[in-house]
């Protein structure tokens, strides 16, 4: 829980330092758990390797692809990704399976999760008392993960998990009142986020938890926290100033005030009706009703549903209004270039640029589809073929579509592989009567692959990495031998070294950037030899990163080291050849030099041709043959970020 917090906090763990450094601590809890523990190794199993081989192999994969993209400073962030999920499963997966372990596991994520959320919602309706940095105050909630979109997705995971906490009759009283006061909270954050995606996944899970979970609990659980939950909601969307693009106006946030009392009683009396129907609960308990009899109900309400749902597709004619919808979708202007509210995107379907993210993706599968592009390159990929130029992205908005375009047919395989074994597990767990934490686990897992097909969830640890330690309790072995023995010394040993190897690559990439960080920071600054001296150090401790070497060479060029402000340009392209930054950066230290840029100038084009910055420098050393000129025009170049 407590890393999720800090994954949250950084960003949702986005940037590769938070990613490695959760690596890094993950792979000290297992060796330590490999040393300290009696039995290190209980939950280890056929099952667990379903899902841990195929996700070894992807981090594997993903690491050697930096070979065939020749850019292995992308590779290594991504392989840091992957080691973290990996690590996650093998540390969870490493406890021998229990019930207790998968209810500590949905009250540490539900914990997690409205934690998160609170702090969200609080940043928005009372800005006043929680101000936040001017980056997060856009009309869509996102702060602290910084993507509203994954921080829809916690919420309505987060949603489904507290429904579980205060629906489960075997969950203690005060567990399930919190719960129930949560959910409020949980929901008006899901609303301000207005991500349609995540609202769509959330309510589908939950009526997938409903249906599969079918408990008495359930009955009363939903009379207490629904109403209220759904009175939030309908605050939150009222509430049309905290959605805008200045939300800490003071109408906004005499608004959010008002929205903040308003949900904190739904929360309190969320939790008032929970503690009283839990009255109920010991009286629902006492009514009998045989397995025929439950089969016979749960039939029956399965059939009414599905009649339900025939009769409102046919009045609604279905068929007509998802064409009409995927019309919207793919052809419909953005909601935001419309001028409409906010909120109105709720209504709407149009998201054109997801069409255009995934055709680049498509495209470079079709050119490298066995082994991908290169793993991190999605980004390089979508410079040289994107139509809007004004659009930027790094992801291609799937899980899929972007590891079939990086890693190829065979990174895709492993990835489905290792997914579907967690749902299976996952789903082989939610049998017989205390079924209730698995249910929700399934759900949450079920939710986040649908989400991850038309979104970035796997880029945000803060997200994924429960969907892992699910998977890693879920396939464990249980104990079946009364009186395991502990693994002998030598066992220990070689796992505790294995681990701490794979460790090396993350911990060496978290002292890298530190010291990237702090070569950024100074080069801004105008600080040039603290700025070498940072960007030397990073090299020091990893050396595959481009951005040091760009740095060290804008650097020399301004201090007149001319050849090696060209050879340290050079090195960067050569770690990121598809980069137009760094062919850019060689066309500015070879313009400065004197020396023939035009070269690198229009290769920075054909990379970007979207670049403002790399058409106006190759417009005008195009135009002349004078060094004289070249260097006139190198040195009034503005420098693209290197972040």
């Amino acid at each position: 829980m407590a890393l999720i917090i800090y994954l949250g906090a950084e960003e949702g763990g986005f940037f590769p330092e938070a990613t490695a450094a959760a690596a890094v601590a993950l792979a000290a809890a297992l060796i330590l758990r490999t040393a300290l523990a009696n039995e290190p190794f209980a939950g280890f199993g056929l099952a667990l390797a379903f899902a841990a081989v195929p996700l070894t192999l992807i981090a594997v994969w993903t690491l050697v692809s930096g070979l065939w993209s020749d850019a292995p400073g992308r590779a290594l962030v991504e392989f840091n990704r992957v080691l973290l999920y990996v690590l996650a499963l093998l540390l969870f997966g490493s406890f021998a399976k229990s019930l207790s372990r998968a209810r500590g596991l949905v009250r540490a994520l539900a914990l997690a999760a409205t934690a998160l959320c609170t702090a969200a919602f609080l940043s928005r309706v009372l800005p006043d008392v929680f101000p936040v940095a001017p980056g997060f105050l856009a009309s869509r909630l996102g702060f602290p993960l910084t993507y509203w979109n994954a921080l829809g997705l916690l919420a309505a995971i987060g949603l489904v998990l507290c429904l579980s906490l205060t629906s489960d009759e075997r969950e203690s009283a005060p567990v399930r009142v919190v719960a129930a006061a949560a959910m409020p909270v949980l929901a008006a954050t899901l609303l301000l986020t207005f991500s349609r995606g995540a609202i769509a996944v959330g309510v589908l899970a939950i009526a997938v938890y409903v249906v599969l979970a079918h408990n008495r609990g359930l009955i009363t659980g939903l009379l207490a926290a629904a109403p209220l939950t759904a009175l939030a909601v309908v605050r939150a969307y009222e509430a049309d100033l905290l959605a805008t693009q200045n939300p800490t106006s003071p109408a906004a946030v005499m608004q959010g005030h008002e929205l903040a009392e308003a949900v904190l009683l739904c929360a309190a009396g969320a939790a008032v009706f929970r503690g009283v129907l839990l009255l109920v609960d010991s009286q629902l308990r006492r009514i009998e009703v045989s397995r025929g009899e439950r089969r016979g109900v749960l039939a029956a309400g399965a059939g009414i549903l599905a009649l339900a749902a025939l009769v409102v597709a046919v009045a609604a004619d279905l068929p007509t209004q998802v064409d009409r919808q995927y019309r919207e979708f793919a052809r419909g202007p953005p909601v935001e270039s419309t001028g409409a509210a906010t909120r109105d995107r709720l209504a709407s379907a149009s998201s054109p640029a997801r069409l255009d993210y995934w055709r680049v993706a498509r495209e470079a599968f079709g050119e490298a589809p066995l082994a991908g592009q290169g793993a991190g390159t999605f980004e390089n990929e979508w410079k040289q073929q994107r139509r809007d130029r004004d659009s930027p992205a790094v992801d291609a908005h799937s899980l899929y579509l972007e590891t079939a375009a990086e890693l190829g047919v065979v990174g895709l395989l492993l990835v489905i592989t290792a997914l579907v074994s967690i749902l299976v597990g996952l789903a082989w767990s939610a049998r017989g009567r205390d079924r209730a934490p698995w249910v929700a686990l399934l759900c949450c897992v079920g939710a986040w692959m649908l989400h991850a097909a038309v979104d970035w969830d796997w880029e945000m640890p803060a997200i994924s990495l429960g969907i892992f330690a699910a998977g890693g309790i879920a396939l464990a072995s249980r104990r079946e031998d009364p009186q395991p023995r502990a693994p002998v010394r030598s066992a220990r040993v070689l796992a505790g070294i294995g681990v701490a190897l794979l460790a090396l690559a993350p911990a060496g990439s978290w002292l890298a950037l530190r010291s990237l960080a702090e070569a950024r920071i100074a080069f801004d600054r105008g600080e040039c030899p603290q700025a070498i001296r940072s960007s030397l150090d990073a090299t020091t401790f990893l050396d595959v990163y481009p951005e040091p070497y760009a740095l060290i060479g804008y650097c020399d060029a301004r201090l007149g080291a001319d050849d090696l402000a060209i050879r340290m340009m050079s090195n960067a392209v050569r770690r990121d050849p598809e980069n137009w930054r760094y062919s850019y950066g060689l066309a500015v230290v070879r313009g400065v030099a004197g020396l023939d840029p035009r070269a690198a100038a229009d290769r920075a084009v054909r990379l970007n041709p979207g670049s403002d910055r790399a058409r106006g420098l190759a417009q005008i050393v195009t135009r002349t043959t004078d060094p004289r000129q070249w260097e006139r025009a190198a040195r009034r170049a503005p420098v693209p970020s290197q972040g």
